[in-house]
């Protein structure tokens, strides 16, 4: 329910976002996700079969759209640096 309410506040962030999210989720519906896109721009990959719990469902789907989305994201190594690369995990 929280997270049908949420409402972005505009705030773009200053680094490239890949934003990753489940068909499947039962806790996390697809507008939330869709609306995070939305609002925020970057990479949108579904899958569509895992659950809530992606890394742990689906490691080697996500691990290869993390990667494959580095790889096309960054094309040279001196774009990946702490001010333009923000990895975070909750």
């Amino acid at each position: 329910i929280a997270g049908m309410r949420y409402s972005p506040d505009g705030n773009k962030p200053g680094v490239p976002l890949l934003i990753v999210g489940s068909k499947a989720d039962k806790v996390v519906c697809q507008e939330c996700i869709q609306k995070t896109y939305d609002e925020f721009g970057g990479t949108l990959a579904w899958n569509q079969t895992a659950g809530h719990s992606l890394p742990t469902d689906e490691p080697t789907w996500l691990s290869e759209q993390i990667s494959d989305w580095v790889n096309t994201t960054f094309q040279n190594e001196e774009q990946l640096n702490d001010e333009n690369l923000l990895i975070a995990t909750k």
